[in-house]
């Protein structure tokens, strides 16, 4: 938490209350869909954090306040760079641009002055391992999954049968050509904030805002981002064909297979844990990899059977 004048607000994402949430959700898609510059961006982003400002753009020393505010409330996003000579600036550098201008740099340093001339776009780095909407505010008969970090160990409730339907919904969104991108993201909240006492009975979400559901979808998102760079799970999120939201194994499919090879009906299969069935996933995979492997192909090969880079193979290969 960031402390100012005796009050404290959030410095990370797994700090904002739900109604903070929100607000900055709200943000990110006014600025997203180019209703608002990024001045104005990040006055909406303050107020989303703090509150409400006095509407006075005359007083000077609110407007230094405001200034100041932004600069404390800027890590729910970062900069990119869309030009080849940022991949030949230093490590320091690269860290500094992600969180800086190169104006707001020190000018006599050369990587500077040569970053000057980038173009810089912002980008929202969404991965945290918090639910920050449990219960939706516009109706509290929706009530979402449990996700929370305790030290370095995660806790979840969601489903395997949860997952693979949220992440295929997910790629439909992600998806250019998407006819029906409501309804998408009304089934998308009806997954994952279904029913009371039961996993499978969707609750009609066509009446819950467009705010909320993308606070939804974004939060999930986010969530499932933290969980692909847990390095364990490299070898399910990292594939060779770049899958965004691609549940491993395939969709549904991979609660077949599991079904298939004796962990129980496709109704048990679905009601596992999510670190359960990601951690029998991987089991499988690994497993594929040495079964291969004594079949004596090269790891090239092994690769291109199992949609995954040399090095990911070799890496599991030379372990054993």
């Amino acid at each position: 938490m960031i402390r100012i004048n005796d009050k404290e607000f959030p410095s990370r994402w797994e700090e904002l209350s739900p109604q903070q949430w929100l607000g900055v959700v709200d943000a990110m898609l006014e600025f997203g869909a180019g209703r608002c510059d990024f001045n104005a961006f990040q006055i909406r982003l303050v107020e989303a954090i703090v509150g409400k400002l006095p509407q006075d753009p005359g007083n000077a020393v609110l407007c230094e306040n405001v200034f100041r505010l932004s600069e404390v409330f800027s890590w729910p996003y970062v900069y990119s760079y869309r030009d080849q000579r940022y991949e030949h600036l230093s490590d320091r550098m690269k860290e500094l641009l992600r969180h800086h201008l190169p104006s707001q740099l020190n000018q006599s340093d050369p990587e500077v002055r040569v970053a000057s001339s980038f173009e810089a776009q912002v980008r929202f780095d969404l991965c945290f391992a918090a639910q920050l909407l449990p219960v939706l505010p516009s109706d509290g008969s929706f009530r979402g999954y449990a996700f929370s970090l305790s030290g370095s160990l995660a806790h979840t409730d969601i489903t395997a049968a949860q997952y693979v339907t949220a992440t295929g919904l997910m790629e439909m969104l992600s998806g250019a050509d998407s006819e029906y991108p409501d309804e998408v993201l009304s089934s998308l909240l009806s997954v994952l904030y279904p029913m009371p006492g039961s996993k499978d009975t969707m609750c009609p979400a066509g009446h819950i805002s467009h705010t909320e559901k993308m606070a939804v979808m974004l939060n999930f998102q986010a969530v499932i981002e933290w969980i692909s760079r847990i390095p364990k799970y490299d070898l399910l999120f990292h594939r060779a064909s770049g899958a965004k939201y691609s549940s491993p194994l395939g969709m549904e499919g991979s609660l077949y297979t599991l079904s298939e090879k004796g962990y129980g009906d496709i109704d048990k299969v679905g009601g596992m844990n999510l670190f359960t069935y990601l951690d029998v996933l991987l089991k499988q995979t690994v497993d594929s990899i040495h079964s291969l492997n004594s079949c004596r192909m090269k790891p090239q090969e092994i690769a291109s059977e199992l949609n995954l880079s040399v090095e990911q193979v070799l890496g599991i290969i030379t372990k054993s």
